[in-house]
């Protein structure tokens, strides 16, 4: 491929679009190009050089001398400039010399809005112009994604490595279930629907204001469209939760689930409300973030922004319960959540709103999103989960309690063990044997971790055969094997042993879960 400079005979008039698009982007003479990036210049002559026998020839073009200013400087630039190209790209100082230069030739542009207008009206005009100008994108030409698409293979070729291996060596061996793969496919296609749902609705929405509103006020939807993408970093609460959450639904300890559920949505509640004030003094550098600088659309930008903050704390709740389902199997509830938030009302609201007051109606219609999702959920799931809303969990007969572990607190949860079983109704002899078990364990917790403050939840399941879990953040140990080192550990391996109390243990999440199962003989009288 020859990268030789073709001659300026006036025979090539191509335009370079950022991203594709026209709307929103800046004219630069190729000139200017020539002596910022000569990488992008030459990687687009290599183009021209490929492509020459598809390239329009300014001759074949329609008599342009009733064509807009904006276009004849296009054709006479093409032609002056060095590579016979014309490029457009964002630079405040060029589009600045490009107005002024403009302005000279007529007094009507003022502005790049002016430019733009301009132009379109000229497509308009003279389709054959817009048909022989060719369109692409400055990354279509300059070198630089072979990298990113040489690291995306060498990942999944780890990641296939590792999937095709035997217990996680590598020693490879092929491997496929269909069960896994549908496990796989019921925890995904909810993202993969969240996805869709929020590009088919910013689709939908963007079309519309346009045909509707025109580009005045379309930085100020990009502005809101795009604090609610940023509201993802709010889904914090959700990430945090969600392991914790898993185990508790693994174990179906319910009581464990409404004990981390109900702090963590209180939690992303005052995550979304810490977001008001920030945004309601930062609002103008956000406004100029998506280059408003128009005071009375500023001002129109503030007024938005300030507003759609106080769904923040909404926003936060749908993301932490759209989870929370999802893990929990309610992977109709997730979806319909996700499809009303990012589909349905996010798109029907702004339209209907705007129908009656304007392109105010499309801000007031994007702010009710959370809270209409957020009302119309409780209401339905309340109405079809009276007993269980909002969590969708059984009330199982399980108690917890939590202690820093030390003496005292663990003869306070030998006693609170004691009497959670006596009023079930379970024999002295039974009551007894329980209360060792938790004494000792507790305790062997305490002696392997002294001079350390343990955290430590014990939860007891009445639900069919009774359950003990032990849970604590110390040291990492299992008491239910015979490595003995005390006296302790001798007298609770007896104890386990000899009464045939079911054990076992589980390292998740960096806890120690000691899991028992007293075996169940007199219980009443």
């Amino acid at each position: 491929m020859s990268a030789a400079p073709r001659p300026n005979d006036g025979q090539y008039y191509t335009v370079f679009f950022r991203q594709g698009e026209l709307v929103g982007n800046i004219l630069v003479p190729g000139g200017e190009i020539n002596r910022q990036n000569k990488e992008l210049l030459k990687a687009a002559q290599d183009y021209l050089d490929a492509n020459a026998d598809d390239i329009p020839d300014l001759k074949d073009l329609p008599n342009l001398e009733d064509a807009g200013t904006v276009t004849r400087y296009l054709v006479d630039s093409s032609l002056n400039s060095s590579s016979s190209m014309v490029f457009v790209e964002r630079h405040e100082d060029a589009v600045e010399a490009l107005i002024v230069e403009l302005h000279e030739l007529d007094e009507r542009i003022t502005n790049f809005d002016d430019v733009i207008k301009s132009l379109e009206a000229d497509f308009q005009r003279f389709p054959i112009l817009l048909d022989s100008i060719e369109y692409h994108s400055p990354e279509e030409y300059a070198p630089g994604d072979e990298p990113l698409f040489i690291s995306e293979i060498g990942a999944m070729a780890v990641f296939a490595r590792w999937m095709f291996s035997v217990s996680q060596t590598l020693k490879p061996k092929f491997y496929c279930s269909f069960s896994d793969t549908l496990k796989v496919l019921n925890l995904s296609y909810v993202n993969a629907s969240i996805s869709l749902y929020i590009a088919v609705g910013n689709m939908i929405l963007v079309i519309y204001f346009l045909r509707n509103f025109g580009q005045d006020y379309f930085p100020v939807l990009s502005a809101v469209i795009s604090i609610f993408q940023l509201a993802v970093c709010l889904s914090g609460v959700e990430k945090a939760t969600e392991p914790l959450v898993n185990i508790y639904l693994g174990e179906n300890n319910f009581d464990g689930v409404i004990k981390i559920m109900k702090p963590a949505a209180i939690v992303a509640a005052f995550f979304g409300g810490a977001v008001i004030p920030v945004m309601w003094l930062f609002c103008e550098p956000i406004a100029s973030i998506f280059g408003i600088a128009d005071v009375a659309i500023v001002a129109e930008a503030k007024i938005v922004i300030r507003t759609v903050a106080f769904a923040m704390p909404f926003v936060a709740l749908l993301y932490l319960f759209t989870m929370y389902y999802q893990i929990n199997g309610y992977f109709k509830i997730a979806i319909s959540l996700s499809f009303c938030k990012d589909l349905l009302l996010y798109t029907g609201l702004p339209i209907l709103f705007s129908s009656f007051i304007g392109v105010r109606g499309v801000w007031l219609g994007m702010v009710a999103v959370p809270f209409g999702t957020f009302l119309l959920f409780t209401i339905v799931l309340r109405i079809r989960y009276p007993e269980t809303f909002p969590l969708l969990v059984s009330n199982k007969d399980i108690v917890s309690q939590d202690e820093v572990l030390n003496i005292c607190n663990v003869i306070k949860l030998r006693d609170w063990a004691e009497g959670e079983f006596q009023k079930r109704g379970f024999s002295s002899r039974y009551v007894m044997k329980v209360g060792l078990l938790v004494e000792e364990i507790g305790m062997s917790v305490v002696e392997k971790n002294l001079g350390t403050n343990i955290l430590a939840e014990l939860t007891l399941f009445f639900d069919g055969e009774p359950k003990i879990i032990l849970r604590d953040n110390g040291i990492h140990f299992d008491m239910t094997q015979d490595n003995l080192s005390s006296f302790r550990d001798y007298f609770l391996y007896s104890l386990l042993t000899e009464e045939n109390i079911g054990k076992n243990f589980l390292e998740t999440q960096n806890y120690n879960r000691h899991i028992f199962r007293p075996v169940l003989k007199n219980k009443g009288g």
